[in-house]
C-alpha cells in the first residue's frame, strides 16, 4: 500500500494523501465536521474484518464518493473492538 501511495504521490504531487487506520475510520474519519466527504477518494486494501459503524460509514462515504478496493475479499465479517 505504501509503494502505492508513493506512486500517486510521484505522478500527483498536490495530492492530499492521508492514513488512517480501521479504528480512525470506525469513527468517521472520512466526512467534515458539517458531513459531507473530507475526500475525494479512498483506497482500501484488504478491509476484510470491520466493524458495523465503520461499514455504515463507508457505505456513506461511497454514496458521493469514489472507492478504490484492491481486494476482493472485503467486509467479510463484523467485529467489535474490546474497551
Amino acid at each position: 500500500m505504501l509503494k502505492l501511495l508513493n506512486d500517486i504521490q510521484s505522478v500527483s504531487p498536490d495530492s492530499n494523501i492521508t492514513i488512517y487506520d480501521d479504528d480512525t475510520a470506525d469513527h468517521g474519519c472520512m466526512f467534515t465536521k458539517n458531513g459531507s466527504n473530507a475526500f475525494d477518494l479512498i483506497i482500501l486494501g484488504h478491509q476484510e474484518y470491520v466493524t458495523q459503524k465503520e461499514y455504515d460509514n463507508l457505505k456513506r462515504f461511497a454514496n458521493g464518493g469514489a472507492m478504490l478496493i484492491l481486494d476482493g475479499n472485503v467486509f467479510y465479517t463484523e467485529v467489535k473492538y474490546d474497551l
